[in-house]
């Protein structure tokens, strides 16, 4: 994407669940399977974005906001917007291929026995927008930011 655009970014899909935690959110792609967690700033770009307003449009609330210059914030701004197009979830992008080994799982495809222990490296069970689910990871980096992340979604279910 050009640095400066006069062109409206496209709105979110119509078909995306948005569970906002505080100053997060979590996005869920079922077209896609995929598991999408924002932080306060991209949430406040993708909330932003309703198919009518440019980058520079985006820019100019978020820097009036903050009272700082536009280019202090303009490439934070585009790279938020290229890496929802790149994860298709944008009106008219087809969903992005959900990975051989997803990031995060519907519960009730990979739900534990009741009363087992989680298995290693799952994290969960946690329930948003009516759904409740777990998120398995390998990398205890992830696990470390993932879970404060995603306490407040903590179910029993």
């Amino acid at each position: 994407m050009s640095l400066a655009t006069p062109t409206p970014v496209r709105a979110p899909r119509g078909d995306l669940l948005v569970s906002t935690v505080t100053d997060k959110a979590l996005i869920l792609d079922r077209a896609g399977e995929r598991a999408h967690l924002l932080n306060a700033s991209a949430l406040w770009v993708f909330d932003l974005l309703d198919g009518t307003r440019s980058v520079d449009d985006i820019v100019a609330v978020i820097a009036s906001e903050l009272a700082v210059e536009d280019d202090t914030i303009r490439a934070d701004v585009v790279a938020a917007v290229d890496e929802f197009t790149d994860a298709g979830l944008l009106d008219g992008d087809d969903p992005a291929p959900s990975p051989t080994a997803p990031a995060a799982v519907r519960a009730d495809d990979e739900a534990p026995t009741a009363g087992a222990p989680p298995a290693e490296g799952t994290l969960g069970p946690y329930d948003a927008i009516g759904f409740t689910f777990v998120v398995h990871t390998a990398d205890g980096v992830i696990a470390d930011e993932l879970e404060p992340l995603l306490a407040g979604l903590a179910t029993d279910r």
